[in-house]
């Protein structure tokens, strides 16, 4: 389906957008990926939007090996966008989910969207588009849905500005700079320090 995309040309009417431009559901309001009017346009491929930036990527495999290295004990650290199912007409794609293994039997492993509460996630930038007002609050919606879910942490990693916000449940949500100590399972962190010794920023 995906590579029909690729030579199909689509009408451009918003109602009858296709389901593989919708990136997530919240509260059964859809979001499209970024650059989804280009495809509609043909000047880019469903693939070509579809992908993560170097640095996004970048930093999402090193946290995961990081944080998955350091926790493994006890933990699941997911990663590939893996989809969660919260309920008709809400899913979510998640750049790294934090799960504890007991939660997470091999029977749960298949193929259909995940339907336990991550412990915590971390989303690296926003990877839908934006350029409708009412759109511009989906990283504050995106947090809460989590957190009303039962998520007990949300870090979004941006890497334009450089900046972190964690939330967490009544707590007040909090943003500060890459190079300020956070602290994330008990771990101490200064993110751009780390990502200078991982050789991914300078």
């Amino acid at each position: 389906m995906v590579s029909n995309l690729s030579h199909k040309t689509f009408n451009k009417d918003t109602s009858i957008i296709p389901q593989e431009l919708i990136r997530e559901v919240i509260y059964e309001k859809p979001y499209y990926y970024k650059d989804y009017r280009k495809v509609l346009n043909n000047e880019k491929t469903l693939e070509e939007i579809m992908g993560s930036s170097s640095l996004q990527s970048g930093i999402i495999s090193a946290l995961l090996i990081h944080f998955g290295f350091l926790l493994k004990k006890e933990y699941r650290v997911l990663g590939s966008e893996a989809g969660l199912h919260l309920n008709t007409n809400d899913n979510l794609s998640l750049d790294l989910a934090f799960y504890k293994k007991a939660d997470l039997s091999p029977q749960k492993f298949d193929n259909h969207y995940l339907v336990d509460v991550p412990v915590s996630v971390i989303e690296v930038d926003v990877s839908i588009d934006l350029l409708s007002p009412q759109d511009q609050d989906y990283v504050f919606q995106k947090t809460q849905r989590l957190l009303d879910f039962g998520v007990e942490q949300v870090v979004w990693i941006l890497t334009k500005s450089r900046k972190i916000m964690i939330a967490k449940p009544n707590e007040t949500w909090t943003v500060d700079n890459w190079d300020k100590e956070f602290s994330f399972f008990n771990q101490k962190l200064i993110l751009e320090n780390f990502l200078k010794e991982e050789g991914i920023i300078v």
